[in-house]
């Protein structure tokens, strides 16, 4: 372990700020904390001292912060320092510390989000919220928001919506726009989106104009280079033309998508010696590009893509709506839900707001630079003096009551909704009612060499004045004196050489160079691993370093950089799924096949198939060839055993004992972070259990955890077990703020991308209003291409983009104060514009380069001789010992008795098995329930989701249609109650465990003599043998019928099957 410094200054060179905090109890103050100045300490010493002096007894206190781990550490401190106090105290001060020690318990330590949900619970009425809510984290509502997209899509088809016509007609797809949706659900508090919907001028002069180009483009083409190398006009020379020609005549969207190549070219987009003329041409061509693009495609683009925008925003708007009114179904309230509903109660019931202001009468907020406007808005209205104000930007503070520490150079949040013009907002408030504002400078965590390198690189970096976008630069004065130290030590580059050219070769160097350091500083005592903090600035490239660490047998933690989406356990877990889901469908089976939890070759499987080998896990294998068939008999025997467990098991249930079977556990536990794989799968399986999908179908839970795989939001992964006490810490840039470590290395020098601004919102006027660039999705990400924007979005981007360079500098402030003793910071000799540590080159003139760690072996392992036999006990008592605990204590079983007939493939609907069976279910279920709904939307809705062919939409849609052309069907419609899909549950009685029959009725309606029931089959044996089909699933019609009289107590007065493929409906007597 690193000696620290243990040679004190006296008293810091801000003192008298220090005393403020501990003595001006009757005044708000905001205390603006630079790095290292002990923020969290200053806010303990205020809380101790209000409860010393009287001020406020224990019950009366709230400290606000904004992680759990913060808070959780925030009370420890607390309650050591109300210990420390209560020992050193006079009497008075002495009795009042240890009453509020025997009631700390009821003082609130927390995040402002459980804050608020206290503040609802107490007043669930006047907050118009459930008594009994559920607060939802992030990963919940994630699944949430993926599940109602996909019912309003679903909804959007049936209804055969206009909404999705002016969608096509712009040249959009409804799909795609998930993650605008994600995006806007992200800011419930914006009360306009604007996009008025501006139609497009006559668009005859420029078509003219640009059928004059594409002919100079055609003409030209002969004589271009079949290669352009580097020049970006002459494959748009090749490209357009050809669009130009298949484009329709008249087509708004095709023309739009010709005009939306043209942009404007720089230099360095034309390269001159590439061009036949050379330069006089290229020069020529660039101008001709240059000045089409802007005089005559700018401007039809630009209100093309507000007319998408507009179109976007109006689809949009209802999917928000439902949202809200799901979670609010389901008593559901998400973080900014929470925030929002106090505020709103604060605001509207001024009697409530004195009772909570008696309740609650100092409140101290710590990370204060991380609040965003509704929390700044709780805090104000809370605290305020007149509970009938209702604007938070004119409250007036109870003197005393108010205490924020924080530090706006460390405000690096802003795509959290914090941002550095609500911090300034506040601050105004409180100095113009009578608060002040005061300043610690005196660092308590890093060595004064460090500290002046810091405050060289960032002197300037800062502007002289605060502005909107920043604040002014403080500069930091060391709070402890050390000896021997300088800079030449203290401040070390990391440097890649020129050979490093490509961004492979650098991360490989560099996670065994960081590794070796570690490894080497550890052998020789120098450090201890817990010494260590790497930071990236971005995430992709943590496990890289997490890797390097383990081959070198260094102990190490990950934060942030694994995520539920990358686990591979997980992935595996969910293509089995899929395969068991769709058994009809051979891309899945094969897929997991050939996968590594089977590993079936190639060779084996063509040879499969060519021995009449179906890929259909329930299907027997071919007569010859068994024996060289055997991984395949083994795989399907293998999926069986888990179809069996799904359908017998609660769904979580299930999936852990399929994890445990496949071995995906044991995969998990021998990958780089075991313990975080491990975790995450488990993490996966409890989000499944939590949302009560206890009724699911095998589809559902492979839908739920394709959405956890597929999700927008990365959720973080879960450790199995905690890490040792001492560890290196890996983590990126946005997860390191508030931590610090004697060595930091500010690594991964591999690429800082860049991306264009999405979104601004403007909160300056009497309403807040959110401003959205739409850009496309692929499946890397957010694209560039832009679907749509607001008209003037250029002015938002502008505002927006001088936030993100102000909050750039303050992420690197943040990585740079990290640092107690020693900062090593990455460079590259070539390439270093990509660096995304690059702003601190020009202060590492003079800084020393990190000496090569000495070549090391590889880490020394533990590993002993295995002793077979002791391992095939243990392995038979463990086998032995989960025999007696798997021992089940119910069943569950489908009311079905046995699986669809599927008739030789060729005609269409006689092969297509379960999945045929299925969505014929889903179109009547909707049909039934929506009469007016557009069948083609609904069905091509229907085959895309399950990824079928279109051939099928024309059979399906002809089964359908007898089915409703029926005098059953009628029937239904007529009647005054009429269900579909309705689930039922049925204990069977005599069985040897307790058994529950589960199964689904198609259609129940209710008549003057009681209720009818009926059953679709979409079995090809029906046009054969139905006499057989009748026989066959009659047991299955007579315990839905007993089912539904016992849960209704009324008399099932009918009871058939409606077989498709006869088109006629078979009433049992």
């Amino acid at each position: 372990m690193i000696p620290v410094p243990n040679a004190t200054t006296p008293n810091p060179p801000d003192q008298a700020q220090r005393d403020l905090i501990r003595n001006a109890l009757d005044t708000n103050l905001l205390v603006e904390a630079a790095a290292g100045t002990g923020k969290t300490t200053s806010l303990i010493g205020r809380m101790i001292e209000l409860l010393g002096a009287g001020k406020c007894s224990i019950e009366t206190l709230a400290a606000v912060t904004f992680t759990r781990k913060a808070a959780g550490e925030l009370r420890s401190r607390f309650q050591i320092g109300l210990e420390q106090a209560a020992r050193e105290a006079d009497v008075p001060r002495r009795q009042r510390f240890q009453e509020a020690l025997g009631k700390i318990e009821r003082g609130f330590i927390g995040t402002i989000h459980s804050f608020c949900g206290q503040l609802l619970r107490e007043r669930p009425v006047e907050a118009e919220v459930d008594v009994a809510f559920e607060e939802i984290d992030d990963p919940t509502d994630t699944l949430l928001r993926q599940e109602v997209w996909e019912e309003y899509i679903a909804c959007l088809y049936t209804r055969g919506d206009p909404r999705l016509a002016a969608l096509r007609e712009r040249g959009l797809e409804i799909r795609p726009l998930y993650k605008t949706f994600a995006l806007l659900a992200d800011y419930p508090d914006v009360e306009e989106w604007p996009a008025p919907d501006i139609p497009l001028p006559d668009t005859q002069s420029a078509v003219a104009a640009l059928r004059e180009y594409v002919a100079h483009m055609e003409k030209l083409l002969p004589t271009l280079p079949a290669d352009p190398g580097n020049d970006t006009i002459m494959p748009l020379y090749k490209k357009i033309p050809r669009m130009w020609r298949q484009a329709a005549p008249g087509d708004e969207s095709d023309l739009m998508e010709i005009l939306s190549l043209f942009k404007e070219k720089k230099n360095g987009d034309v390269i001159r010696k590439n061009w036949p003329g050379k330069k006089e041409q290229a020069e020529a061509e660039r101008e001709r590009w240059n000045e089409f693009a802007v005089t005559v495609a700018a401007p039809l683009v630009e209100i093309w893509q507000a007319r998408r925008y507009a179109a976007i925003m109006q689809i949009i708007r209802p999917a928000l709506e439902l949202y809200e009114q799901r979670k609010q179904e389901l008593g559901q309230l998400n973080f900014q839900d929470l925030l929002m509903k106090t505020a709103r109660l604060l605001r509207g019931h001024p009697a409530v707001r004195g009772y909570f202001s008696r309740r609650w009468t100092h409140l101290l907020v710590d990370e204060f630079q991380d609040t965003d406007p509704i929390q700044a808005e709780v805090m104000l209205l809370l605290t305020a003096t007149d509970p009938h104000e209702t604007d938070w930007r004119k409250c007036v503070p109870r003197p005393g009551s108010l205490f924020v520490v924080g530090d706006p150079k460390q405000s690096i949040y802003r795509f959290r909704r914090a941002d550095i013009v609500t911090y300034n907002q506040v601050k105004r408030v409180i100095e113009e009612t009578g608060g002040e504002v005061i300043q610690l400078d005196a660092n308590f965590r890093t060595i004064p060499p460090i500290l002046d390198w810091v405050n060289q690189a960032f002197a300037k970096a800062f502007p002289p004045r605060a502005d909107e976008y920043s604040p002014v630069y403080i500069p930091l004065r060391p709070g402890k004196s050390a000896h021997d130290q300088n800079l030449a030590t203290s401040v070390q580059i990391l440097l890649h050489a020129d050979e490093m050219k490509n961004k492979e070769l650098c991360l490989k160097y560099e996670t065994d160079f960081i590794a070796r350091h570690i490894r080497q500083a550890i052998s020789r005592g120098e450090a201890a691993p817990g010494d260590f903090l790497i930071v990236t600035y971005k995430t992709k490239n943590l496990t890289a370093y997490a890797a390097a660490l383990q081959a070198h047998g260094i102990p190490h933690q990950v934060t942030g950089g694994t995520t539920l989406n990358q686990n591979r356990p997980l992935r595996l877990l969910h293509r089995v799924l899929e395969a068991i889901a769709r058994p009809d469908d051979p891309i899945p089976l094969v897929s997991v096949l050939r996968g590594e939890l089977f590993g079936v070759s190639d060779p084996l499987l063509y040879e499969f198939k060519r021995a009449g080998g179906v890929f259909h896990y329930r299907r027997s294998l071919p007569d010859s060839g068994m024996e060289d068939f055997e991984p395949v008999r083994a795989a399907f025997k293998r999926l069986q055993q888990c179809a069996h467990w799904l359908k017998t098991l609660p769904p979580a249930a299930a999936l852990e004992r399929i994890a445990e079977d496949l071995g995906l556990f044991a995969l998990a536990s021998a990958t780089p972070g075991a313990t975080v794989e491990c975790g995450s799968l488990g993490k996966a399986i409890e989000l499944l259990r939590s949302a009560g999908g206890d009724v699911w179908s095998i589809r559902e839970m492979a839908a739920y955890l394709r959405r956890i795989i597929e999700a927008e939001a990365s959720f973080d992964g879960l450790p199995a077990a905690p890490a040792p006490a001492s560890v290196v810490r890996i983590m990126n840039l946005h997860k390191v703020k508030g931590l610090e470590a004697p060595i930091v290395f500010l690594a991964d020098p591999t690429g800082d991308s860049k991306h264009d601004v999405e979104l601004h919102i403007d909160r300056s006027g009497g309403r807040t209003r959110g401003y959205a660039c739409i850009f496309e999705s692929t499946v890397f990400g957010r694209g560039h291409n832009v679907l749509g924007k607001p008209l003037q979005w250029e002015k938002y981007a502008q505002i927006e983009e001088a936030f993100h360079q102000a909050e750039q500098t303050r992420l690197l402030y943040v990585a740079a104060t990290r640092a107690g003793q020693q900062l090593i910071i990455s460079q590259r000799a070539k390439s270093n514009t990509q660096n995304p540590w690059q702003f601190f080159e020009k202060f590492s003139g003079s800084l020393p380069t990190l000496p090569e760690p000495e070549p090391l072996a590889p880490a020394a392992t533990d590993e002993k001789p295995l002793d077979v036999s002791s391992i095939t006990a243990q392995v038979d008592l463990i086998n032995a010992l989960r025999q007696e605990l798997s021992r089940p204590t119910y069943d569950t079983v489908p009311m079905k008795v046995s699986v669809l007939e599927t008739a030789p493939p060729g005609e269409p609907g006689r092969a297509l098995g379960a999945e045929w069976g299925e969505i014929l279910h889903t179109l009547l279920e909707s049909l039934m329930q929506s009469p007016g709904a557009n069948v083609d939307d609904l069905t091509a809705s229907l085959l895309e989701e399950h990824d079928l062919p279109r051939e099928w939409r024309e059979p399906i849609q002809e089964s359908a249609a007898a089915v409703m052309a029926s005098g059953i069907w009628r029937r239904a419609r007529a009647a005054d109650t009429c269900l579909v899909e309705v689930p039922v549950r049925l204990l069977q009685p005599d069985a040897a465990i307790p058994t529950v029959l589960r199964g689904a009725i198609d259609l129940l309606f209710k008549e003057k003599n009681g209720w009818v029931l009926v059953d679709y089959k979409t079995d090809q044996a029906a046009v054969k043998n139905t006499a057989r089909l009748i026989k066959k699933y009659r047991s299955q019609l007579d315990a839905y019928a007993a089912a539904w009289e016992r849960i209704v107590s009324e008399p099932v007065v009918e009871k058939g099957f409606f077989f498709t493929a006869t088109g006629k409906y078979e009433i049992l007597a």
